[in-house]
């Protein structure tokens, strides 16, 4: 029995733990009173407030990776991303190679459809 209350001891405090980690980036936000980039004001909005998460995924303008001239150029490098927004990305390759993405950007992504 207290093999039983060791292990419903530990799972209790490994839930506790792991969903306490999660509240502490919720002050994290750091970067409200820094102006928004020209390139990054499609995804936010006009007017100036803090855009809500809302259920409905939103569009992310499409990344494009090379052209004929330059292979290694995008056509956007900064985007402005709300955490537990769901998002529809397209990324395509115009350049004619195969690109590698760092592992942490998909590290903490949920994906529902990859589409190769």
């Amino acid at each position: 029995m207290r093999k039983y209350r060791r292990i419903a001891f530990a799972a209790l405090m490994g839930v506790a733990l792991s969903a306490s980690h999660g509240w502490a980036q919720d002050a994290d936000d750091d970067d409200d009173d820094k102006p928004a980039a020209a390139a990054t004001t499609a995804a936010a909005p006009a007017s100036g407030e803090k855009e809500q998460v809302t259920r409905a995924s939103k569009d992310v303008p499409e990344l494009i990776l090379g052209t004929k001239e330059d292979q290694f150029t995008a056509n956007q490098k900064d985007f402005e991303l709300i955490a537990g927004q769901g998002y529809r990305w397209k990324i395509s390759a115009a350049g004619g190679l195969e690109y590698k993405f760092v592992t942490d950007l998909f590290r903490n992504v949920w994906m529902n459809q990859i589409v190769i």
